[in-house]
């Protein structure tokens, strides 16, 4: 579509003209010309595809050839930045983003704002696994994994952690996307928790925290 025509905000109007020119058999001619009027809509904000997707990975150990205590690389943290255009003129750097729910709502349970050094909102949203945080102006998102609360996950289980970002364009018409984070499991240790030897004598520890008889 037309880019002049795509640009007009709701209540503008572009006039186009059109030349019509008949003539008959004898070579006479008449023109006549015709003015369309174009009524502005305004558009809804359309987010770019890069962005939306990370994966995080829980602590935990690997095998490595008789060793089954190898520490796991863990993935801590992942992050991206999300982005949207607008068709309305000058609406793209218009839009105002920010953390919602799926239905375009303000949260309020597990969640918090805070302002960074250079005086940007950041959203902060504790989910299940982790936190989500988002910066309104950067439009940078940041998720950190809370190893304390993935442990139960096995090796090769994963759990996806899903957040809202909404843009709004200065009309007040918006659209909403989920950054999805996948949380993979890594196998753990088994941890003595203690216990008696042969012959009844409940287990100790030594000095570096392990059970001894």
């Amino acid at each position: 579509a037309n880019e002049r025509v795509q640009g007009l905000h709701e209540g503008e109007t572009l006039d186009t003209k059109i030349t019509i020119t008949v003539w008959d058999k004898h070579a006479a001619t008449d023109t006549h010309g015709i003015t369309v009027t174009i009524k502005g809509t305004d558009d809804k904000p359309i987010f770019t595809a890069e962005g939306w997707n990370g994966v995080a990975k829980e602590s935990g150990v690997v095998k490595q050839g008789n060793d089954g205590n190898t520490p796991a690389a863990a993935i801590d943290s992942v992050s991206g930045t999300v982005s949207a255009t607008d068709r309305d003129a000058g609406d793209t750097e218009a839009l105002k983003y920010e953390m919602t729910n799926a239905n375009n709502e303000l949260l309020d349970e597990n969640y918090s704002e805070t302002t960074n050094s250079d005086g940007q909102q950041l959203q902060h949203f504790a989910g299940k696994y982790g936190t989500f945080t988002f910066n309104t102006t950067t439009r940078e998102w940041t998720y950190a994994v809370d190893q304390g609360k993935t442990q139960y996950l096995a090796q090769g289980e994963s759990f996806k952690e899903s957040f809202s970002i909404t843009a709004t364009d200065p009309n007040g018409n918006s659209t909403t996307r989920d950054v999805t984070i996948t949380v993979q499991g890594t196998n753990d240790k088994p941890l003595i928790t203690g216990g008696e030897d042969g012959n009844g004598f409940e287990l100790g520890k030594n000095d570096a925290g392990e059970f001894v008889i």
